[in-house]
């Protein structure tokens, strides 16, 4: 099994900036959902128009949040799946922005507003869920290939103050040694050893 790639800079933040995108377009694709639910069972035109106000506020921020996400590197070398899911969310923003607005929605039906909730619900959210699941495996084998680089560095940086307290062990050794050949030899000798003892 190869060990995951350590992600740059760059495409960290790429990963961690599609993961909110597509977090938050979850939120947005139900609150639009939702909202048109009330749009099309208002009970009068006033009522209709500040709630399609709102719709427009979360169907707008949904379809820049995809466009945006689109774009972003970590969704561009997709496989067939991801590109199917990616399709997917893109056809709920197709959805939302084909909408008759005139007279702020009042032709939709309750009928056709349901058929929109249920893709959004059975189809678009679950799809930005999977995208979100991919991104976010591709994060933690990004932790995952971290963890195990510092585990690396630990492991050298253990060994290198082994290495060290065996090296100060023989320095100690060879000083220890040198004391005892200095009183033993004593004289002018003995002073050559005391130097190196110290």
């Amino acid at each position: 099994m190869t060990s995951p790639r350590l992600l740059k800079a760059d495409e960290k933040a790429a990963v961690l900036s599609t993961l909110k995108d597509l977090r938050n377009a979850q939120g947005f694709a139900l609150n639009a959902a939702a909202i048109f639910i009330e749009v099309t069972t208002a009970e009068s035109p006033e009522a209709r128009a500040d709630v399609a106000q709102q719709f427009r506020t979360f169907r707008d921020l949904y379809a820049k949040t995809i466009a945006d996400t689109k774009s972003h590197a970590t969704l561009r070398n997709l496989d067939g799946k991801g590109e199917g899911l990616m399709a997917t969310a893109v056809e709920v923003a197709t959805r939302f922005k084909t909408l008759d607005e005139s007279n702020d929605f009042a032709s939709v039906s309750a009928v056709e507003a349901g058929r929109l909730v249920n893709f959004v619900r059975l189809q678009g959210v679950p799809a930005l869920m999977q995208l979100t699941s991919r991104v976010s495996g591709a994060k933690k084998d990004h932790d995952k290939a971290v963890q195990g680089v510092m585990k690396e560095r630990i492991a050298k940086l253990d060994k290198m103050f082994n290495e060290v307290e065996d090296i100060g062990r023989m320095i100690h050794l060879i000083s220890l040694n040198a004391s005892v050949e200095a009183a033993r030899a004593g004289g002018e000798s003995g002073r050559s050893f005391k130097v190196i003892a110290d």
